[in-house]
């Protein structure tokens, strides 16, 4: 995922190319970044709790990621693989594989 205070894309990564999928958007209206991050904690956790991801790396900007962390239960922050603290929602999906590394584990 990758996040700044108002919308949110979510993407599927291919671990062996590094590709970047974009697969939906999420937005919040309000603009206010406590109630974004609940509403991502929540997003998240059903997509997890659905199985349609086992790993995740979120990108967000460091106050959204702090407010994000207090928000995720324990089964899916310990499904965090890596959590870089940039604003990168504007960048280009192609542009993500080489910004952010994604582990093979």
């Amino acid at each position: 995922m990758v996040a700044d205070a108002a919308r949110a894309h979510l993407f599927r990564v291919e671990v062996g190319t590094g590709g970047w999928t974009p697969l939906e958007r999420l937005s919040h209206l309000a603009r206010e970044p406590d109630r974004f991050a609940s509403h991502l904690a929540a997003e998240l956790t059903r997509r997890y709790d659905d199985r349609t991801f086992r790993r995740l790396v979120l990108v967000a900007p460091l106050e959204l990621m702090g407010m994000l962390r207090q928000e995720l239960p324990r089964r899916v922050a310990e499904s965090v693989l890596e959590e870089p603290t940039q604003d990168l929602s504007k960048i280009r999906p192609d542009e993500l594989a080489a910004r952010i590394a994604v582990p093979h584990a």
